[in-house]
């Protein structure tokens, strides 16, 4: 494999893990897949190279690590905060619905609190 193909190859990466990036911000599924299937089908050429690296493909691997490793962190973050929703969502549930699922009408609860005047 061609020094400049790998490096050209590199490039793309990089610019799918920006990408990915916005993807993931933006929570855009749709884009996230198409990125995925584009970032393995580069990486199984990258697979293929048996060339040694030179310098500017190496600071561009850097780079990628970089970019991976934020990325990585926003998919952690992202899926520990979608958690804490779903979480949350159910605790709502159980506070408006009954164990067979009908729905509470809490308007006409009895009142614990009175008011005076």
């Amino acid at each position: 494999m061609q020094k400049s193909f790998v490096f050209e190859t590199l490039k793309q990466l990089n610019k799918l893990l920006e990408k990915e990036r916005l993807a993931l911000k933006n929570l855009d599924m749709e884009q996230l897949a198409m990125v995925q299937k584009k970032k393995t089908a580069l990486l199984y050429v990258l697979g293929q190279n048996t060339t040694a690296l030179n310098d500017e493909c190496l600071e561009m691997v850097e780079e990628i690590k970089k970019n991976n490793k934020r990325n990585s962190w926003l998919m952690r973050y992202g899926l520990k905060v979608f958690g804490h929703m779903r979480a949350s969502n159910r605790i709502r549930q159980a506070l408006t619905y009954n164990p067979h699922g009908h729905s509470l009408n809490i308007d006409d609860s009895p009142r614990v609190v009175s008011r005076r005047l």
